[in-house]
């Protein structure tokens, strides 16, 4: 039986970012853009919404390659360059890694892990106060916490786009989720390359 592949996503932030542009105008392009992909294809654009730096509850979209690409349509060379560029940038990341590679992923793992255990155990690793989970945030934990529980308590590493599969949330919230997690020491974490090694810190959401 064949799985599933999943498909990579790229945020109307990310692409705003990229292309050089102000968000509001990505998002402009896409709205105007999208009644004509609906003709097309019968599906809409993928909105979701992120908190900005003051705390707002904003909107935005997490496009596939192909509607990304479709909207570069309206941006000069330039921009359409480093789009196609950063797409194949996260379809390498996305390609399956050889045995060898994972074995290698596994020991770093555990290195680590065990590095981590002892910085908990030393008292180095101390929680900022008032950090404050998303609901996201808390829905990451307990993908960490099932994902260490299903392995038997042995390392367990992951990737952002892992962690936004399994849970459909952006990769751009998986990555400030790291982030709040880690300030709150709900986790300590290390990363190497596109893995993130990490254990459950002494506080729970």
């Amino acid at each position: 039986m064949n799985l599933p592949i999943h498909q990579p996503t790229m945020t109307s932030l990310q692409i705003a970012e990229i292309a050089n542009k102000q968000h509001r105008h990505v998002l402009e392009a896409i709205r105007k853009m999208e009644m004509a992909w609906v003709k097309v294809t019968g599906s809409k654009f993928r909105l979701s919404e992120y908190t900005d730096p003051t705390g707002r509850v904003l909107p935005c979209y997490n496009l596939t390659k192909e509607e990304c690409l479709y909207i570069a349509t309206k941006f000069n060379d330039e921009a359409r360059a480093r789009l196609v560029l950063r797409w194949m940038e996260l379809e390498r990341q996305q390609s399956p890694r050889p045995v060898e590679s994972l074995e290698s992923v596994f020991s770093e793992s555990k290195r680590l892990a065990d590095q981590m255990r002892q910085d908990l155990a030393d008292g180095k690793v101390l929680p900022i106060p008032n950090v404050t989970l998303t609901a996201y945030d808390v829905a990451i934990y307990s993908y960490l916490r099932n994902g260490i529980k299903s392995a038997g308590d042995v390392p367990f590493c992951v990737t952002d786009a892992m962690v936004s599969q399994a849970l459909g949330i952006s990769i751009e919230d998986v990555k400030t989720g790291w982030e709040r997690l880690e300030k709150g020491a709900y986790i300590v974490r290390r990363k190497f390359g596109d893995y993130h090694s990490f254990i459950l810190g002494k506080q729970q959401p």
